[in-house]
């Protein structure tokens, strides 16, 4: 009663009393390491999410892991950025109950961000994109091979079954539970293709079995897409790059969310834009025509 009474006195008296500004929220942000990659998504990251709330930047490589969980810790994270496998590991394994976004983290399914308080930005750009490629590269190209792992990839590839039927094309595909099995599934499906599709599959995708994936396809004909610049540059017919720093800022989107109230999990996994690599002596070689219309946009947002 008393209470009541004086806040009205105060209202007649024209007095209001400033309402007591609530802490802002901190995002803790967990770089693996000082690379060019990491480094452009956080620039991506901070050019959007500049006054949004206030962040915390760690270098898990120079704070070492045995250190990392306290740093971060301390400063009470409303919520996790991490960039690269290593952070986004141990954020997740950390602190599990701290909403966590992640970013550039190859096979994100394998380390276990997924279910509840994660979410994040695939580190390939989205399947759509590279079936669009295949279908503007030749009107030819109606079954398109992939081999991978499951326990990695198979979000990814049940994307591509998906994208690839939306453009007529069938996705052939082959299960890897290692390394050692690439060759053979490659053998049992290469006469059965018309291109291959080159995902970030750690099991798959090592100096060995680039190898023989590339001379193999290159031997039949078989145009390769991959997802770097280097492995175009190693000999690919054609990739979509990830643009790290749009992958920063779809990453930042997905924070201004989650402080704003939104559940992690509630939020899809996103896609960053791709950057398009051409190879024209490995086309010249192969004897295929590049359409002018790739040829122009090559290096550029695709």
């Amino acid at each position: 009663m008393m209470a009541r009474a004086l806040a009205s006195w105060l209202v007649l008296a024209g007095i209001t009393l400033a309402a007591v500004p609530a802490r802002a929220a901190t995002v803790a942000v967990i770089k693996s390491k000082d690379v060019s990659q990491y480094n452009q998504t956080l620039d991506g990251f901070k050019a959007r999410f500049a006054g949004k709330a206030e962040v915390k930047e760690f270098n898990l490589d120079a704070v070492g892991e045995s250190a990392i969980a306290a740093e971060v810790g301390a400063v009470n994270p409303a919520a996790i950025f991490a960039i690269g496998p290593a952070a986004a590991k141990i954020a997740r394994t950390s602190f599990p109950n701290v909403p966590l976004v992640y970013a550039v983290v190859p096979n994100p399914e394998g380390i276990g961000l997924k279910g509840a308080n994660v979410t994040g930005v695939a580190m390939s750009v989205h399947p759509k994109k590279h079936f669009a490629l295949f279908r503007a590269l030749a009107g030819s190209v109606k079954r398109v091979g992939v081999i991978y792992n499951p326990q990695k990839s198979q979000d990814y590839v049940d994307e591509g079954v998906k994208a690839a039927e939306k453009e007529g094309i069938t996705l052939v595909s082959k299960k890897a539970a290692g390394e050692q099995d690439v060759p053979n599934l490659l053998r049992e499906m290469i006469d059965q293709i018309d291109a291959f599709w080159l995902i970030p599959d750690s099991t798959v995708v090592s100096r060995n079995s680039y190898k023989f994936i590339l001379q193999n396809t290159l031997e039949k004909g078989i145009p390769l897409l991959v997802f770097s610049s280097e492995l175009v540059k190693a000999g690919a017919l054609l990739g979509l790059s990830p643009d790290f720093g749009d992958a920063g800022d779809k990453a930042a989107q997905m924070l201004e969310k989650i402080v704003s109230g939104t559940k992690a999990d509630s939020i899809p996994v996103s896609y960053p834009d791709g950057r398009l690599e051409l190879n024209e002596q490995i086309a010249e070689k192969m004897r295929i025509k590049l359409p002018g219309d790739l040829l122009g946009r090559r290096g550029k947002i695709y």
